[in-house]
């Protein structure tokens, strides 16, 4: 039986019945014996390699004649019936360590970021913290007419997770061989919050209350003018409100994928003053409503005053 490790890989230990068998230069090891149809078992051993650039993790076998046992790192069967050949392959690791960037190119600093997620294209999905460096698959073993080739790997960054939030875009992709420093870009926007009086249309309001997707809460003093605006925001959704003494605030809903301006309507106790409780109930119902309702029944409205006139 003969054993070959692809990629090619020298002092490999595996083990044959409980004896050892190590691979050469060229990663070969083998073993003769008489033939026989007895249960034998064939397992790798954990190992590593003196190289700071690369590290191997096993794969799956290949002309093991048991597809089942394909994965396992112990092979165990009739092994010895015929004279046959074995393929170890093994995963090849490289060292990334990321860097963080905005869309505009400035650094980010990794603590504030609490995950980094990749989906690699060999099917699988890593997570991994954004500090320090991370060992990657970067050359994976596939089968290739009878035998197994090595095949680059390549991951796309599906998230990268600020305050809950995940700033990453679709499309990101980086190729751990080629590249140990990759650029990884999260997004950042400016979000805009103001709130008016929904019967004056003043400017009104003295915090801004931000949820954040972690549901930790920002209080952001509006200020004298009555509007405040967040630099740098992580791409995500937010959600909005607005603290100004006895009054009704309709909090909203922000998906910020892009500079954005979240403008709340206020209900003041001199609204409910001067145009007296029912009109406000009918105010509040109006502001409920869907903006396709409100559109149709300010149509409505419009229909009716016109008929009036006709008449």
């Amino acid at each position: 039986m003969t054993i070959h490790t692809v990629p090619p890989l020298p002092r490999i230990a595996f083990l044959f019945d409980g004896s050892p068998l190590v691979t050469n230069k060229a990663g070969v090891a083998s073993v003769t014996q008489r033939r026989d149809s007895g249960l034998h078992s064939l397992g790798v051993v954990p190992f590593t390699l003196p190289s700071g650039h690369r590290r191997y993790v096993f794969s799956h076998w290949r002309g093991e004649g048991d597809t089942a046992q394909a994965g396992r790192i112990t092979l165990s069967g009739p092994l010895m019936r015929q004279s046959s050949t074995l393929i170890a392959g093994f995963t090849v690791l490289c060292p990334v360590t990321p860097r963080f960037v905005t869309q505009d190119g400035e650094a980010i600093s990794p603590s504030g970021i609490s995950q980094v997620t990749l989906r690699s294209s060999t099917g699988t999905q890593v997570s991994f913290s954004p500090r320090g460096t991370t060992w990657l698959a970067c050359r994976q073993p596939v089968d290739s007419g009878g035998g197994l080739r090595l095949v680059a790997v390549s991951d796309l960054v599906h998230g990268i997770v600020i305050s809950g939030a995940n700033a990453a875009k679709t499309g990101q992709s980086i190729q751990p061989e080629a590249a140990a420093s990759p650029d990884l870009v999260a997004y950042f926007y400016d979000l805009t919050i103001s709130a008016h009086d929904a019967i004056f249309g003043n400017a009104t309001g003295d915090v801004a209350l931000v949820t954040l997707p972690d549901h930790s809460v920002r209080h952001v003093p509006l200020g004298p003018a009555h509007r405040a605006t967040l630099d740098d925001v992580p791409l995500g959704s937010y959600r909005v409100s607005v603290a100004t003494g006895h009054a009704i605030v309709f909090g909203g809903d922000v998906s910020l994928s892009r500079t954005a301006t979240a403008d709340l309507t206020v209900i003041s106790v001199a609204d409910v003053a001067v145009t007296g409780g029912p009109v406000v109930i009918g105010v509040l119902g109006f502001l409920l409503l869907s903006t396709k309702r409100r559109t149709w029944l300010r149509n409505a409205l419009r229909y009716r005053r016109k008929e009036a006139s006709s008449a």
